[in-house]
């Protein structure tokens, strides 16, 4: 019986009493001058006893033991515990690794003039698109004039020099001949000659190189992209190798990332991976593994890069995106289901065997045709984020109990919990 049942029992006896009880009182009360003739007086030390007490303690009296014999509180039921139910699915495929990287182009390149000067004027700004051999910007252009000129002079001076050189070499080698002049003579004339043809050499490459920083003074695109970054200004003094901008190019992006030492020997060069962005939800790539390094950087880990098939409109250079291997070779032919890292019974305590990768740990099973939770040992493996690898003593169908382990014991009575209800089924 339910305790508002047996409040209501308890109740209506207690009305009716009070009722019976009153209805007394009322003839007492009519005929107490009567009592009061044929009854001696009942006196204590304070005189005689009113009658209102003696109604009042029939009262008490009478409310306990109406409430002294009401029905007595029935034993409270077992409560048995519900719990949530996991049911192992289909075979884990391979080991599964996700590193964090940043998207960027598969061409970037920084450009500078290659030569010392005053920016003149500069065409383009950051975030523009351009074209292949667009102008970005030029130098001014006058002291590469005036210096090409001066090495022109130069040569010119040295042509001649070599023509007068070569005259005299000839000269003095007729005279040898003819012993007018001796041999140390003839070996000055040829040291000569030597020496102009080396300062023609010499200033027919700073004419080249005077025409090459001519050419310098304008620098342009060396193919199709936008300006990711600006570095200049009209007038500003910039040196040969000082970055003037930062090229990216359009379409082909790349994932850069590091991969950890542990993991690095399962890399290979054209190993699809699936890539994935946080900030565009429902966007998924599959990329290949372009580049690998050969020696490790910070924190022992290794750069890579993974190129990516097609251009996606909303993808930017500098984007997060998150790169996922799948190590199939991990596995070594074992079969391996997943299930939550809640399921392990680490009150009920691990088996002795186990080692650094593997070892047999407890679980509550829901048997569905007794519904009782039964232990179980299984094999187990590494960790997948909130999940825990199962080699030996699971399969498909088997329904692991997930939550509220730690208040089970082998052979307990349970529920399953049912979510859509937001109650538990019997």
């Amino acid at each position: 019986m339910t305790p508002s049942r047996r409040a209501g029992a308890g109740i209506e006896p207690l009305r009716l009493a009070l009722q019976e009880f009153e209805q007394l009182i009322d003839r007492l009360s009519a005929n107490r001058s009567g009592y009061a003739r044929c009854s001696p007086p009942q006196l204590d030390a304070r005189g005689p006893v009113p009658f209102a007490f003696y109604t009042s303690s029939l009262a008490i009296a009478l409310l306990g033991c109406i409430f002294a014999c009401g029905p007595a509180e029935e034993p409270a039921q077992t409560r048995i515990p519900h719990v949530k139910i996991f049911e192992v699915g289909a075979e884990a495929l391979g080991q599964t690794r996700t590193v964090s990287g940043q998207l960027a182009a598969a061409d970037t390149s920084p450009l500078s003039f290659g030569v010392t000067g005053t920016v003149d004027q500069v065409s383009v700004s950051q975030g523009e698109a351009v074209i292949e051999g667009q102008l970005l910007a030029t130098l001014d252009s006058q002291p590469l004039r005036l210096a090409l000129e001066r090495a022109r002079s130069e040569l010119s001076a040295a042509r001649a020099k070599l023509v007068e050189t070569e005259q005299a070499y000839k000269r003095t080698s007729g005279l040898l001949s003819q012993r007018a002049v001796s041999q140390s003579d003839v070996e000055i004339a040829s040291s000569n000659l030597k020496s102009a043809r080396a300062s023609l050499l010499g200033a027919t490459s700073q004419v080249e190189e005077a025409e090459r920083d001519l050419n310098r003074a304008e620098l342009r695109a060396p193919f199709e992209g936008h300006v990711a970054e600006r570095s200049i200004e009209p007038f500003q003094e910039i040196s040969g190798n000082e970055p003037a901008f930062v090229l990216q190019s359009e379409g082909a992006l790349v994932v850069e990332a590091q991969v950890a030492e542990a993991l690095i020997h399962n890399v290979d060069y054209g190993q699809p991976v699936r890539v994935t962005f946080p900030s565009l939800e429902g966007l998924e790539l599959v990329g290949v593994v372009s580049l690998i390094a050969s020696r490790a950087g910070m924190g022992n880990a290794f750069p890579i890069e993974v190129q990516l098939p097609h251009s996606q409109a909303d993808l930017r250079p500098g984007m997060t995106a998150s790169i996922t291997f799948n190590f199939a070779d991990y596995l070594d032919g074992q079969t391996a289901y997943l299930i939550p890292l809640s399921a392990i019974a680490i009150d009920v305590g691990l088996t002795a065997e186990k080692s650094a990768q593997k070892a047999n740990v407890p679980v509550f099973v829901f048997d569905e045709s007794s519904g009782q939770a039964r232990i179980r040992k299984v094999r187990i493996g590494g960790l997948r984020g909130n999940q825990l690898e199962v080699f030996e003593g699971l399969e498909p169908g088997d329904q692991v109990i997930s939550a509220g382990v730690p208040f089970l014991h082998d052979g307990m009575e349970v529920k399953r919990w049912l979510p859509t209800l937001g109650v538990t089924g019997g």
